[in-house]
């Protein structure tokens, strides 16, 4: 986790794959911050008057979208990795488990079956985030 000032002439050049606005309650109820996430693995956090505080690298290859669920941040990533952190710390929370590699599945016959994935699998893209926080 970085907090120092950073080049935002590097900022500008990234290219942004989420946003999602966050209202951390703090005194005075209006501690908004904006977290963006950059197709690089960058994650990025900026406050209300646009100042960047934070940034971290989610070490992915490359993401591709998030959305936000209660007070957690889901990120949506290449090789089937989804990450999750808390939004107001921006901790790791946890890394899902990969779907089963392209071409093979975990159901049969309505039993799950695990099956290991060896060093030339491939796993689709999570190409979206959605967070269903009813179900």
């Amino acid at each position: 986790m970085e907090s120092k000032s950073a080049d935002l002439t590097k900022v500008k050049l990234k290219i942004f794959v989420g946003v999602q606005c966050v209202n951390n309650g703090g005194v005075s109820g209006k501690e908004e911050q904006v977290l963006s996430l950059a197709s690089d693995g960058h994650l990025y956090v900026y406050d209300k008057n646009r100042k960047l505080t934070k940034w971290m690298n989610i070490k992915v290859d490359r993401a591709l979208g998030c959305a936000l669920g209660g007070d957690l941040l889901y990120c949506g990533c290449t090789e089937g990795i989804v990450r999750i952190f808390n939004s107001k710390s921006l901790e790791h929370i946890l890394t899902l488990p990969k779907p089963p590699p392209l071409g093979q599945a975990n159901v049969e016959s309505g039993k799950k079956i695990r099956i290991p994935p060896n060093k030339d699998s491939r796993f689709a893209d999570a190409v979206a985030v959605l967070v269903d926080e009813q179900n």
